[in-house]
């Protein structure tokens, strides 16, 4: 009897013990949270200490130690111990998790402290906490994960304003922040979409408004760009820089006078701004060219109405004038030096054609007209060069093989002449007067060396030149010139004569 006494009055004082083990462990969890409330971590974290060499198992004593660790030491190696440790014990403990998730977004390892938010968050879908850590875990993988960040804002919005409202800035401020870096990087279409959703958070937000319209100015979307402009203008209308801003987009709209209220309403406000004076001074000389411009059209339509009633000194003196206005008129410049010509002023014509080739260097029509020029001043071998040019950069034009065929004629390059003459009638073989030209170049061969041979040649380029057209005039007067120079006729030449 006296021996059950004795294991019942040690049992009564094992459960005693362990009671007031129990109780011990909270009331020092108890002072550790007071020591916090009153600022005292250190003191706090004591108590914790305390209370876990009592009862190792004591889950508000781990996780409560874990948050000084993570929060205010930046241990997150102990944090992390202390949330694994209640995690062993409960595994559905989401301040744990949450914990957990912290340290691992302390320590950069994005992947894990979502997979612990992500925890959390199917086990209590409204957790702020989680939601937050989500935010600032995608705000550190950067500008893709925009519409995550936006949805879990919204979520701690709706859950608690007072929470949503604080969040809200530093969200901004990663908007704004990542939009400027992408715009700096001239990635301009995806600033603009961190710009749109910080327009969402703040739509009364100037500085983002500008931001988006910059970006939207780089993109050549000066209408959009111009809308953001006069968001910031309806808030603050003396802002001179956005009134400089707003002219530079009405400039590549061709808004000029538009462009030039805006520059004189920024200098207005602010009179040392250099970019606004700059850009007003430009504006007024593209104004100014561009009256000019319409008055150069006008001289040259002027001119080219007169030379098409062959009033052609008149038409020279309108584009000249045309030219005055625009120096770089290339259709005046050419229609001048195509009326010299017909003037017969060829050495003010080549000039004209210069200028033409100058301005347009592929300008076939200038280096075909300038060779015509040269022809009729008889510089032979310039024309040659002149035509040898308009070629190159139109090689099957007929025109031009002939005009470079009548050039290499008068020179007496004879056999070059007929190549050219063979090379217009092989891209036009039924022109009748390319075979007489050709013709002519064998027979003046023939009579310069002596060569029948070559006269005959001649003679069935004329005929087949009448066989195209039997009232080519020209054939015919060909035959009888060249039969009165060398005091006969070819064989049957005599049928091709008659009336």
């Amino acid at each position: 009897m006296i021996f059950r006494k004795y294991i019942l009055y040690i049992v009564i004082l094992l459960v005693l013990f362990i009671t007031s083990s129990c109780n011990e462990d909270k009331k020092l969890v108890e002072k550790g949270e007071e020591s916090l409330k009153d600022g005292k971590q250190e003191q706090a974290l004591v108590y914790f200490d305390e209370a876990l060499e009592i009862n190792p198992k004591n889950k508000e004593a781990l996780i409560s130690k874990g948050k000084i660790l993570l929060l205010k030491l930046k241990t997150t190696g102990e944090a992390y111990i202390c949330f694994n440790k209640v995690l062993k014990i409960d595994s559905e403990n989401t301040e744990a998790w949450n914990g957990k998730g912290w340290s691992f977004y302390i320590q950069k390892k994005d992947k894990e402290a979502l997979e612990c938010f992500d925890t959390v968050l199917s086990k209590d879908p409204n957790n702020i906490d989680s939601l937050k850590g989500k935010i600032l875990v995608f705000e550190n993988q950067g500008s893709s994960n925009i519409e995550d960040i936006m949805t879990c804002y919204k979520k701690v919005l709706q859950l608690n304003q007072t929470e949503g409202n604080t969040l809200k800035e530093n969200i901004l401020t990663f908007l704004c922040k990542h939009g400027k870096e992408l715009y700096d990087n001239h990635k301009n279409e995806e600033a603009i979409k961190f710009y749109d959703k910080a327009l969402e958070l703040a739509p009364s937000n100037l500085k983002v408004w500008n931001d988006k319209g910059d970006a939207l100015y780089s993109l050549g979307k000066y209408k959009d760009a111009i809308k953001c402009f006069d968001k910031i203008l309806e808030k603050d209308p003396k802002a001179a820089v956005i009134w400089c801003s707003k002219g530079n987009a009405l400039i590549f709209l061709k808004k000029y006078d538009d462009a030039l209220t805006c520059y004189n309403k920024s200098l207005k406000l602010d009179p040392k701004n250099k970019t606004a004076r700059s850009n007003k001074v430009k504006t007024l000389k593209e104004m100014k060219h561009i009256k000019d411009l319409e008055w150069s059209v006008y001289y040259y339509n002027k001119g080219k109405e007169l030379y098409d009633q062959d009033k052609y000194e008149e038409s020279i003196l309108y584009c000249t004038e045309a030219i005055k206005y625009n120096p770089k008129y290339l259709d005046a410049w050419d229609k001048k030096g195509f009326t010299l010509y017909i003037l017969k002023k060829y050495d003010e014509a080549v000039k004209c054609f210069d200028k033409v080739i100058e301005l347009d260097p592929k300008n076939i029509s200038a280096w075909s007209e300038k060779g015509d020029a040269l022809y009729e001043l008889e510089k032979y071998d310039e024309a040659v060069k002149c035509f040898d040019k308009a070629i190159e950069i139109l090689p099957n034009y007929k025109d031009t093989w002939c005009s470079k065929g009548h050039a290499l004629h008068r020179l007496k390059r004879y056999d070059e002449a007929v190549k050219c003459f063979d090379k217009a009638i092989e891209i036009d073989p039924n022109d009748a007067y390319t075979w007489v030209f050709k013709g002519q170049a064998l027979h003046d061969q023939g009579m310069a060396e002596y060569n029948m041979e070559k006269k005959e040649e001649a003679y069935k380029c004329f005929k087949k030149a009448l066989e195209i057209d039997p009232n080519c005039t020209g054939a015919k007067e060909t035959i009888i010139t060249r039969s009165l120079t060398d005091g006969s006729l070819p064989d049957g030449a005599e049928g091709f004569l008659l009336p």
